[in-house]
Order: C-alpha cells, then structure tokens, then sequence
C-alpha cells in the first residue's frame, strides 16, 4: 500500500543534515548532545579483528556449542554495545564500520566475495582462542542490522546465495536507500478527455513518472518476501526524511510493502525512555515495519542510538 500522509509531512530535508549524521554515526557524536553527560561505557570487552570489532557482552553465557552472532554495519561500537546490553541478547556482536557512505560499504564487498565469510570465521575463531566458546563451537543464527549507509554492504552480501542461506534476520534502521528510475507515463493527465486537438497543436512530450529504482530493490524485496512466508526475519524502521536526489527509506519501505503486499497502518506510540514515536506500522509473517516521526537528521540519529527497540525482534538468544 503506498505510503500516504499520516501525522507529519513528507518535506525535502537538507542533504548536508543527513550526510552529517551518517558520517557521525560511527563516532562519539552518535551519543546524544554533548552538553550532557556522556553514557557510561558498556559492560563487556571489546576485541579488534582484521574485519570490525567484536563486541562480548558481560552477560554472554553460551549455553552450548551453538552461538548466536549479530553483525552490524555503520554505528559507533559503544552505542551499538549499551544497546545490545539494553536487549538483553545473550549473543556476540561484530561491529563493521567503513569511513564514508553507502559504497565505503558495498565496495569491499564486491572487491571480496569472501569477506563476510573470512569476518564470521575469524570472529568465532577469536571467541574458541578467548575461551569465552568451547572447542568446536558454530554459530546457531546469524542476524544482520544495519544503519543508514551500512545497507549498501547489505546489498551486496544478498546477491549471494550462501550469505542469503546463512543470514536468518535481518534489522534495517532507516537504512535502505536506492536510486531512481524514471517511465514514460503512457496516459498524461489532461484536463478534458473529449478535448478536440487544435490543428498543427504542438506535440506534448509524455510525463515522465520517477519511482524507485527496482534493480537497487532485487535482493531486498527477495528477503522480504522469505519474510513475509515466515522463512526469515526482516525489521525494518524509517524517519520521514526526504534526500531528493535519490529514494528515501520511507520510498524504498512502500516498495516493499507493495511487492509483499502487506498494508500501512496508522499508529500514535511514543516509545519509553526514547525521543522515538512511532506513527505508521505494517506486518506481513515476520516481516515488520515502524514509520516514525522526525523530517532531519536528528531523528535519523535516533534510530541508531535506540536500536534496542527493534533487536529484540530478531531470532537471537535472550538472556
């Protein structure tokens, strides 16, 4: 179902907002003002690798050999931490973060089909090497989240068969962005359809109809679809931030929506202990979507810095 107003408009915001915030996502400036006291690190150890940073919660308990993993791209370590601790996921993190935007994130994917593979692989080896696994240890569900520019190595890493197969949920925090594509629109509007044309009238070029580019879209509507059948898990939020120069997620959410065919739903939830207001919600299998308030960057933000609302909706351990 096309996304229609709700409770705020959909106005263009300043690209400039945006990219500020994408670039800060992965810093200290992802945490709230710094007019006010900084949040207490995350109680856990956080280990480099050659690909990310693993991060283990205090709380990790592995009950077996059977390990939950979430990968997350795009967001500073400790904010990704504290709420990782705040969901209660009994689960490793590995953190990925790229200097730049969406293709700082696809592009070593591409170069390195084998990269995610070799990042699992050296995460679950560093864990055995750490002794916080035993021996012989596997990872059980494999979940990816992902932050504003992270979806372009999202992108990449479903086009393979092996990593769409491994991966068992995904968490898009207003995170998925395309292109555009535009159609000649075969029935132009006119404004009387028993008009008779005027001789030699000059000809009127066909409007030009501009919509989501469905090539960005192949991969994602896929999971979504395995979804919505109950095969996968896809989390999916937006804010009503409009770049203009390319889709926003609030575009690329209705494409979504439509190709599952699951309908919009207004919604009035202010979130506990957040800025977060959820206003539009959809759900198809499992499959779920929340539209939420905020036209600029600081609501952006919001969807990193509160990541905790929606990772208790992935298929990971809970303690």
């Amino acid at each position: 179902m096309p996304h229609k107003r709700l409770r705020h408009a959909i106005v263009p915001a300043c690209v400039l907002s945006l990219a500020t915030a994408l670039v800060a996502a992965t810093s200290n400036s992802a945490n709230p003002s710094a007019s006010r006291p900084a949040p207490p690190p995350p109680a856990g150890r956080f280990i480099p690798l050659e690909t990310g940073t693993l991060f283990i919660p205090e709380s990790f308990r592995p009950a077996d050999r059977e390990i939950d993993l979430l990968v997350h791209f795009h967001g500073d370590p400790a904010t990704v931490g504290r709420n990782v601790e705040a969901a209660r996921l009994n689960a490793a993190v590995l953190i990925i973060n790229y200097p730049g935007l969406s293709a700082a994130y696809s592009t070593p994917m591409k170069q390195n089909p084998d990269l995610f593979a070799q990042a699992l692989a050296a995460a679950l080896s560093r864990l055995e090497r750490e002794n916080i696994v035993p021996p012989g240890a596997a990872w059980r569900k494999v979940c990816v989240s992902s932050f504003s520019a992270g979806y372009g190595a999202v992108r990449e890493l479903l086009q393979q068969e092996r990593y769409f197969d491994r991966i068992d949920g995904l968490c898009m925090l207003d995170s998925i962005y395309a292109g555009y594509v535009e159609d000649a629109d075969a029935q132009p509007p006119s404004s009387s359809q028993n008009a008779t044309p005027q001789k030699d009238a000059p000809a009127t070029a066909p409007a030009r109809v501009r919509r989501v580019n469905p090539a960005h879209m192949q991969e994602f509507r896929r999971f979504a679809r395995a979804a919505a059948e109950g095969r996968k898990t896809f989390i999916l939020t937006h804010t009503y931030l409009v770049p203009g120069s390319y889709a926003s997620t609030i575009e690329t959410a209705d494409d979504l929506l439509t190709h599952i065919g699951a309908d919009r739903k207004s919604s009035d939830e202010p979130i506990a202990d957040s800025p977060v207001h959820v206003i539009s919600r959809a759900a198809k299998g499992q499959f779920k979507l929340w539209g939420c308030a905020g036209e600029d960057g600081e609501a952006h933000m919001q969807h990193l810095r509160h990541m905790r609302i929606w990772l208790v909706e992935l298929p990971l351990q809970r303690r």
